[in-house]
């Protein structure tokens, strides 16, 4: 679309587009939207700003596009929303091809005998609404272009995507979310960002008043694709771990699944700080902890992906396993009775370390569980194997330790913390 017409556009049709740009990776099936910002007509471009994924809309996503692109109230935007939802006119529905017509086909000289019906099946229940929702919001994009830019490298970033930062930071926490530990990390953010750009030399005068900094490397241009640290788009990341946490929601219930994952991403948090940063600043402020209350709602859904953009997809999933571990020993603490450890153990970490397939592989996962336990004082035999003198050995180290201090020293074993 060029550099001139972007420069032309207002900052509300800037946030908007980029926001379809995010959601889709392109505007490649926006031909109006393109055509609009090379004109420069804003009334257009507001009423192409329609985020679209797979069927699904998010109307107040749609309305604020809309708000922002034309510069009119939220009122009037919502309106506009009703009236073309009642038209069936949105985003790329014109651009689906037109039926094509079937093609003649030849009539049998006689009609061949009527098949019977098939027998009716009976259909799958339907899946618990809790669980396929939070599996549905691992996989979506986050929609606040401030916090989304928190989820890559400041060095990726495009001088808006980190005016969308300075924006979430100044609006998104009011009265008593003003001291988010959030809001001073997107700030810290802004910071990085500055440094990667202008260096971090203190501020140069000329005959008092400031010297304008000079860029030490070019500012990304275009808004850059969220990825892992390896590469792997993260939407799809997250997905797949979404989907893992559902599969344990199926079998240790909602809450159970979800606050296992919760003190995971804890304990990873608290094992891998944020690094050390410039000297032109002070230490990064410590990211708060997950609040475990089984629920997973917007702060359990960004510690996930912001989890997966830093250290990596693989580093949630043994922080899951982690945690689902946790919850086996807290309640094994709390009853006294640690039936089930040899399965639970090998069940949450083997596939970590073997195929599903791979019967022959050592489960070294049983001995650095007896590792583990030596180190609390007990007398094991390392041999991988949990039979009734480890399980024995651990029901003691829980009668003596708190369950997390164990299950964080098996994870330091096992390499996950």
């Amino acid at each position: 679309m060029g550099a001139e017409n972007w420069d032309r556009l207002n900052d509300g049709q800037k946030t908007a587009i980029l926001d379809v740009h995010y959601a889709n990776g392109s505007l490649e099936n926006y031909p109006t939207l393109k055509q609009a910002i090379k004109d420069g007509d804003g009334e257009t471009i507001g009423k192409n700003v329609d985020f679209h994924s797979g069927g699904a809309r998010n109307w107040e996503r749609l309305i604020r596009n809309r708000k922002e692109a034309q510069g009119i109230s939220e009122d009037e935007a919502r309106r506009q929303v009703e009236e073309d939802k009642r038209s069936g006119r949105f985003g790329l529905e014109h651009l689906r091809p037109e039926p094509r017509p079937e093609p003649p086909q030849p009539q049998p000289e006689a009609a061949p005998e009527p098949t019977p019906p098939p027998e009716p099946q009976a259909s799958a229940p339907p899946a618990d609404p809790k669980i396929a929702s939070m599996a549905e919001m691992a996989g979506t994009p986050i929609d606040n272009p401030g916090r989304s830019a928190l989820l890559k490298p400041v060095e990726k970033l495009t001088q808006s995507e980190m005016t969308d930062m300075i924006h979430s930071a100044q609006a998104d926490y009011r009265g008593y979310r003003s001291g988010d530990p959030l809001k001073a990390h997107t700030y810290e953010n802004v910071q990085d960002w500055h440094v990667n750009i202008y260096g971090d030399q203190p501020q140069g005068n000329d005959g008092g008043k400031p010297i304008e900094p000079t860029p030490i490397r070019q500012i990304p241009e275009q808004p850059s694709p969220h990825t892992t640290p390896q590469g792997e788009d993260l939407w799809q990341a997250t997905a797949r771990i979404g989907q893992q946490v559902a599969d344990a929601a199926g079998n240790d219930g909602y809450e159970q699944a979800v606050t296992g994952l919760q003190h995971g991403l804890n304990m990873l948090g608290e094992a891998n700080p944020l690094p050390t940063r410039s000297a032109a600043y002070g230490p990064y402020t410590k990211l708060g902890p997950v609040d475990e209350d089984g629920q997973y709602g917007t702060q359990t859904d960004f510690a996930l992906k912001h989890a997966a953009a830093r250290l990596g997809p693989n580093k949630v999933d043994e922080a899951f396993a982690l945690g689902r571990f946790n919850t086996f020993a807290r309640n094994a603490q709390r009853n006294g009775n640690p039936e089930g450890l040899e399965d639970k153990t090998h069940s949450l970490f083997g596939p970590l370390f073997r195929g599903a397939s791979d019967g022959t592989a050592s489960k070294v996962e049983g001995g650095v569980l007896q590792e583990t336990l030596n180190g609390f004082g007990q007398g094991l035999k390392v041999d991988n194997w949990i039979g009734p003198k480890t399980t024995e050995a651990f029901n003691t180290v829980l009668r003596e330790n708190d369950a997390d201090e164990v299950t964080r020293a098996f994870g330091r074993g096992l390499g996950f913390l």
